[in-house]
C-alpha cells in the first residue's frame, strides 16, 4: 500500500495585480477567481492520488474561499487543510 501524498499549494494573493498588468490594460484576477484556480487544482490532483493538500492563510480569502467550495461531482478532489502558521 503506498503511503498518502501530500502537496502544498501557496497562491499568491497579489498575483495579477501587479503594475505589469494594470499599466499594459491586462486582465486583473479578482480573489474569487485565485480561488476557483485553486479548486480545479484541487480536483486535478484528487485525479493523481493526492489525498492531502496545505494552503496557507491570506489576508485576501483565497484560502477560506477553497475550503468553502463545494466538492466537484464526477471527480475524486483531495482534502485540503489551512496550515495555522502566521499570515505574511
Amino acid at each position: 500500500m503506498l503511503s498518502p501524498i501530500t502537496v502544498g499549494v501557496i497562491a499568491n494573493p497579489a498575483s495579477g495585480r501587479d503594475i505589469r498588468r494594470l499599466t499594459t490594460h491586462a486582465s486583473v484576477f479578482p480573489t474569487s477567481e485565485k480561488a476557483n484556480m485553486v479548486v480545479r487544482l484541487l480536483a486535478g490532483l484528487g485525479m493523481f492520488g493526492v489525498d492531502r493538500v496545505l494552503t496557507l492563510r491570506d489576508k485576501t480569502g483565497v484560502a477560506a474561499l477553497v475550503r468553502r467550495s463545494p466538492s466537484h461531482s464526477g471527480g475524486r478532489r483531495s482534502n485540503s487543510s489551512i496550515c495555522r502558521s502566521p499570515t505574511a
